[in-house]
């Protein structure tokens, strides 16, 4: 049996084909940064994936999005206005309650759930993953009593369970076959863990894309919101770690690919360095203004990536971190 993955990454949509060996085909579609809040866009970029694969032996699909991106839809399913990007300087449970006062608002989705909505036509439903930013209790497995929007949040479902099929309309547009399965998705955190094959407790996972994100499997949940440290529920276990805004996005504001490509060359393994350039955080419940913890140098001829960035006088970085003693490393690239 054939599956379909379906990536909503910040910086563009990717569509990958499994069969029980391994992947079979995938298609990438950039989104420009400009585009990135408009929810045509977003969709323009699902159907040109799905368009450019072979999808006529696909029985399941899922879609994982952007860990606290947003929008908000009437009773058509139309989206209401941009969506509300995980990397906004505002929590998302607090961009969620912010939603509610749009004219016409049925309901507060997740990206991912509304890109899985537009191929099913079911526009009810979420995953236990994204929905965590939300105000979803994974240890209480329902929506935090006192939130004030559940009747606008749509019900949760474990990651991997079948909820829909896809529509005929869907069908007849990509090829996919009568009676596709819909299953409920992910992160993109997550999903990038999974796609390492990392499956036993202590197994580590960090995953630098325009941000970064470091996931460790273990046997019980593990929260330090002063840390910015949560758990995920995912297919039986508990995925502890965090995320950081440091990561590529960072590079790409202030250096030129030329740039980049001649410092990281000279860029050696040993040094590191964890620059941002916002204080927001990606962390469901850390909202100190953290400031970042270095400012762009000027990038000379002789420099390399990490004599890019000074230290921020007074700043104190955030980013979660497993120790090498305590987690097995996976070396298969996410």
């Amino acid at each position: 049996m054939r599956t379909l993955g379906i990536d909503l990454g910040t910086s563009g949509v990717r569509a990958v084909v499994l069969d029980e060996h391994g992947e079979v085909a995938s298609h990438a579609v950039p989104i420009a940064a400009a585009e990135r809040t408009d929810p045509a866009a977003l969709w323009a970029g699902v159907a040109a994936v799905l368009h450019a694969l072979d999808l006529s032996e696909v029985r399941a699909l899922a879609v994982d999005g952007t860990s606290g991106t947003l929008l908000s839809i009437d009773a058509d399913a139309a989206a209401l206005g941009k969506l509300s990007l995980y990397d906004e300087p505002v929590p998302a449970l607090a961009r969620a309650l912010g939603l509610q006062a749009t004219p016409g608002v049925r309901r507060i989705l997740h990206e991912a759930d509304w890109i899985a909505g537009r191929l099913c036509g079911r526009f009810d439903t979420t995953d236990a993953n994204n929905a965590l930013k939300t105000g979803y209790d994974p240890v209480a497995q329902a929506w935090t009593s006192d939130i004030g929007l559940r009747a606008l949040l749509p019900r949760v479902l474990s990651p991997g369970t079948p909820f829909a099929t896809v529509t005929p309309a869907v069908s007849r547009c990509f090829g996919l076959p009568r009676g596709a399965i819909v299953a409920a998705g992910t992160t993109d955190g997550c999903a990038s863990f999974l796609s390492t094959g990392a499956d036993a407790p202590g197994d580590a996972v960090t995953a630098l894309g325009s941000t970064l994100t470091l996931k460790l499997l273990s046997g019980v949940p593990v929260s330090a919101p002063s840390f910015g440290i949560y758990s995920h529920l995912l297919l039986g276990h508990w995925l502890a770690g965090g995320a950081s805004n440091s990561g590529g996005a960072v590079l790409a504001a202030y250096f030129t690919p030329i740039q980049l490509d001649a410092s990281t060359r000279r860029t050696t393994a040993a040094s590191t360095t964890t620059p941002w350039r916002d204080p927001a955080s990606a962390s469901p419940s850390t909202t100190r203004p953290y400031r970042p913890a270095c400012r762009p140098a000027r990038l000379t001829t002789q420099g390399s990536c990490t004599d890019c960035w000074r230290a921020s006088p007074g700043s104190r970085p955030w980013a979660t971190a497993a120790s090498p003693s305590t987690a097995r490393r996976k070396s298969r690239a996410c």
